[in-house]
């Protein structure tokens, strides 16, 4: 995982904006 910084941003950003619920069905 070349990328790992760049999809923590991402994916913490998702997870604050979205509910844990929504976002663990719907992963990006």
């Amino acid at each position: 995982m070349q990328t790992s910084s760049a999809n923590l941003g991402d994916w913490s950003a998702s997870r604050l904006v979205q509910p844990k619920s929504k976002a663990a069905g719907r992963h990006s």
